[in-house]
């Protein structure tokens, strides 16, 4: 009697224990307050699915499929399926809630057959091109915390990437990326040929203006293919003009970049230029091209000096350089961003760095 009393209260009390155990385990995680945004999403120039976040950093996701405080959960199937990523830490991004959540799928030409992404099992969610898709969003769960609440994004329609700029854009005869005069074009024909076609567009300066032709003529020349004839704008057809309307520009603010306008090398990185892109108004361009007048407001206007160059005398009997003179350019330019625009198929296409040099001053200082 007493030993099976003694069982009965050793199973009790295991039977307590473990009631207190699950009891625990039941209240361990406490609900997570969803307190992200959706700021945006969208399509980059590859095509890749992006999602932009407010509030994206959280604590406490040990345990979890978590890697850091960025991360976060994301499907494209209204939940039944879900996976995990951190916010980019690209140049253009870095500090701010960029996830990349699709990617586009390729065939042997590099041409996008669709879109796909893989959940955590495995579970593939596939689309094509003209196909809605909407995300999900939620905190990911963690030891101390549940997954959050699930917010949804407007839907969005899947296009296929751009032609890039330089497919449909020349950079002839551009020193970095500096628009040249008319005259100073003419002077360096025939001009080797990089990714360029008959019928490319070019930029190039005319009085106040920068204005655009178009290449009329390839051939080869010693075995290597050379530009041999422009068309500039006067001598545009009229649907060559009207080809024009398909680009779109932008004006880089300095006013983002005072660290670097000083920059004696001349040498500019717009690394945040790409966050900015989908975020900024952009000007259709149009036939008569981008006047000085226009963009040349003082807001828009970048000033930075520019070494070009250094001479002196050689002393016969010590060889030392003496009389040493630094040459310097002064530059008041404008920066521009210019890509070939969206339409109903293709999102915008990866702009190009365009510098509209509207006065150049040199100068000489002494050692």
């Amino acid at each position: 009697m007493k030993k099976t009393a003694v069982l009965a209260a050793i199973l009790l009390i295991a039977v307590l224990s473990a009631s207190v155990f699950c009891a625990c385990d039941k209240t361990q995680k406490l609900d997570r307050e969803m307190d992200t945004e959706i700021v945006g999403v969208y399509q980059d120039f590859s095509g890749n699915l992006i999602v932009e976040l407010a509030n994206f950093t959280h604590e406490d996701y040990e345990g979890g499929y978590a890697q850091d405080a960025t991360a976060m959960e994301f499907s494209l199937d209204g939940g039944k399926t879900w996976m995990i990523w951190s916010a980019s830490t690209e140049d253009w991004c870095e500090g701010k809630g960029i996830y990349y959540v699709m990617n586009p799928t390729r065939n042997s030409e590099n041409d996008i057959t669709g879109f796909v992404a893989y959940a955590y099992d495995g579970t593939e969610t596939a689309f094509e091109i003209g196909d809605s898709a909407s995300v999900c969003v939620r905190i990911p769960e963690s030891s101390k915390y549940k997954a959050s609440e699930i917010i949804t994004s407007e839907s969005i329609t899947l296009k296929d990437e751009a032609n890039e700029t330089q497919e449909e854009m020349s950079e002839i005869n551009t020193e970095r990326f500096r628009v040249m005069p008319k005259g100073y074009i003419d002077g360096f024909l025939p001009w080797s040929v990089a990714y360029e076609k008959a019928g490319t567009y070019f930029s190039y300066i005319d009085g106040d203006s920068v204005k655009f032709g178009i290449i009329s003529q390839i051939e080869e020349i010693d075995g290597e293919m050379k530009i041999t004839a422009l068309k500039y704008y006067e001598e545009l057809s009229d649907s060559e003009k009207q080809g024009l309307e398909n680009f779109e520009y932008r004006i880089i603010s300095p006013d983002r970049y005072t660290d670097v306008i000083e920059d004696m090398d001349g040498e500019f990185s717009f690394f945040e230029e790409r966050y900015y892109n989908d975020k900024t108004e952009w000007t259709s361009l149009n036939g008569n091209g981008i006047a000085f007048s226009s963009v040349s407001q003082p807001a828009n206007i970048w000033k930075y000096k520019r070494l070009t160059g250094t001479s002196g005398f050689v002393d016969e009997e010590t060889g030392e350089m003496t009389d040493v003179s630094y040459h310097y350019s002064t530059y008041t330019s404008v920066f521009i961003l210019l890509r070939v625009k969206a339409d109903d198929n293709a999102v915008a296409s990866y702009p190009l760095e365009l510098e509209i040099v509207l006065e150049e001053v040199e100068s000489i200082e002494k050692e």
